[in-house]
């Protein structure tokens, strides 16, 4: 299955755009990090685009994105607008996915969109990520 398939059969968004905003912002803060998410991109997601779990992988890769830029914690948000921690792995239907900084005053980052996200989740998206 591609990832285009597999995201619509899960409700979400390509989260390729918001990743790109992440790689840049590592790699001007940095180049370090950002020449090993190079490496990681061509390793776990390049030719196979993901493998047989796409989402997956694509989501790992933001993790880790996010990760290297402010350390934190990641949180699935769900239609209802319930927050709870994101296992390893883990990809929820339709849930919007965030990574909350430790660091106090930073904005979270958007891991992942729902294709339709419900008023609590564009709720929570404005007042974490801004």
């Amino acid at each position: 299955m591609s990832l285009e398939e597999a995201l619509e059969a899960r409700g979400l968004a390509d989260p390729r755009a918001l990743y790109r905003d992440l790689l840049r912002r590592l790699r001007q803060d940095d180049p370090a990090a950002y020449e090993e998410a190079v490496r990681r991109y061509e390793r776990d997601l390049g030719g196979a685009a993901g493998g047989e779990r796409p989402v997956e992988a694509w989501i790992a890769y933001g993790r880790w994105l996010a990760e290297r830029l402010c350390p934190g914690r990641d949180v699935a948000v769900d239609r209802e607008g319930r927050a709870r921690e994101l296992a390893e792995g883990e990809v929820p239907e339709g849930a919007l996915l965030l990574h909350l900084p430790e660091k106090r005053n930073v904005r979270a980052l958007t891991l992942s969109l729902p294709v339709d996200p419900t008023p609590p989740q564009d709720a929570t998206r404005e007042l974490l990520v801004g």
